[in-house]
């Protein structure tokens, strides 16, 4: 089937993350598609179910400690460090990566979301706006930005939703603690 062969008033889930989602609503609104819904923040609850505990203060230490094996966090902290002017990449090394996941466009919206993100911190100090999703062995299952920040700022915990799952589930993630608890940031 194609997608002109889909009736318009037809409901369209979009389970993409902030600016790739904005992109294909905007596609889909311009297809003539009316009834746009993004899914993204619900996604860990239609996989795994509705949170098991909420709210409950984890402390980022643990949470760092069992992250599993692989980039991304040392690329954020890298990032945060070259934002700060720690050193002159401008981004390129946190572009760079998102480009294996997206389109440079979008690895661009996602660096100056961080930016704008590592400014307010900066300027107002640590805030919090939604719960960090861990499963029940503390593995975290989203949220990485915001656990690096609260290392880098020397936030003591987190306030997090934990899900009826375990590191198992997530057995591709590409994450690692190796450089955060090597250097003391």
């Amino acid at each position: 089937m194609s997608i002109d062969e889909v009736d318009r008033s037809s409901l369209v889930f979009i389970a993409a993350h902030d600016d790739a989602a904005l992109e294909m609503e905007k596609y889909a609104r311009a297809l003539g598609f009316t009834r746009v819904i993004s899914i993204y923040h619900h996604l860990f609850d239609i996989e795994v179910g509705e949170p098991v505990q909420r709210n409950i203060p984890v402390k980022v230490s643990k949470l760092i400690k069992n992250l599993h094996s692989g980039c991304l966090p040392a690329v954020y902290y890298f990032s945060l460090c070259d934002y700060l002017g720690h050193n002159k990449y401008n981004g390129a090394i946190y572009k760079k990566t998102y480009m294996h996941f997206t389109t440079f466009k979008s690895a661009e919206q996602r660096w100056n979301r961080f930016k704008d993100r590592i400014y307010q911190f900066e300027n107002k100090g640590f805030f919090q706006d939604y719960n960090v999703k861990i499963a029940r062995d503390y593995c975290l299952m989203d949220c990485f930005h915001r656990l690096i920040l609260a290392k880098y700022y020397n936030v003591d915990a987190l306030s997090c939703d934990v899900y009826d799952c375990d590191a198992s589930y997530f057995s591709n993630n590409i994450f690692s603690q190796d450089v955060l608890i090597q250097k003391k940031i």
